[in-house]
């Protein structure tokens, strides 16, 4: 877990205004290695407390919309990895594949080999804005923590990592890193269906008939990835965009 920053008399204030009691283990209570172990095991608390608010929030959205966080039965899902353990299924009821119908424009699909693909039901002309890439903004510090395939130097996953890895495996959601796209110093993810968007179900051609845009720092400052028709598309065609060399951008 990451520790606020605080400013230069920020130690000092809370020395004045903050006494704890001495003890054989703690003579100085006070001093500053203790105070800031125990304000770095709340923080670590909190965030934990706050990622199962967030779950909780997520099943109270999914059951507005009228679909449910709980994984299905695997005969009820569109395989399309030989290892289902590595990438789960999709349930076809997801909030990712809503968004596809809701576009009106795709139709997530078996793609062969490839596995699920996004078709348009329509001819889709060219510079068409197809919708962002969205998902789950991370930083390097928690890509490097979640995932082993990226590249990154491993790093020693916290409390709050280990919570996040729980909700996916028990809401029946893959930990790839395959749908990692970096976007300045953030990367977004669209592995979990829950909480990503139908351009998820986009697959790798070169050249492709999209092309990627990126902006690091979007309204709020966050970053904003986007597919836009790079010629006319006709009614049928896959939709796919080139992933350059690796997964991530």
């Amino acid at each position: 877990a990451r520790a606020r920053r605080r400013g230069p008399g920020s130690a000092r204030r809370l020395a004045c205004t903050s006494t704890l009691p001495a003890s054989p283990r703690n003579p100085n209570p006070n001093g500053n290695p203790w105070r800031s172990s125990l304000r770095g095991r709340c923080w670590e608390s909190y965030n934990c407390t706050m990622l199962r608010l967030t779950t909780l929030a997520l099943a109270a959205a999914a059951a507005v919309e009228g679909f449910s966080l709980a994984p299905k039965p695997a005969s009820q899902l569109l395989q399309y990895h030989p290892d289902a353990e590595v990438r789960p299924g999709v349930d076809p009821d997801c909030y990712s594949m809503q968004q596809a119908r809701e576009h009106g424009s795709v139709e997530v699909k078996c793609a062969g080999a490839k596995g699920l693909g996004a078709f348009a039901t329509e001819p889709i002309p060219i510079h068409t804005d197809l919708g962002d890439y969205y998902g789950e903004i991370f930083t390097e510090a928690e890509v490097a923590a979640r995932y082993t395939s990226t590249g990154l130097p491993a790093a020693a996953p916290t409390a709050e990592d280990e919570a996040w890895a729980a909700s996916r495996k028990e809401r029946g959601q893959g930990i790839t890193g395959d749908y990692l796209m970096r976007a300045g110093d953030k990367y977004v993810c669209a592995e979990d269906t829950d909480v990503s968007g139908w351009t998820r179900f986009m697959n790798h051609d070169e050249p492709g008939n999209c092309r990627l845009k990126i902006l690091p720092k979007g309204i709020g400052g966050k970053p904003r990835c986007w597919l836009v028709a790079a010629r006319d598309i006709e009614e049928g065609e896959e939709i796919t965009f080139s992933y350059g060399d690796e997964y991530q951008f």
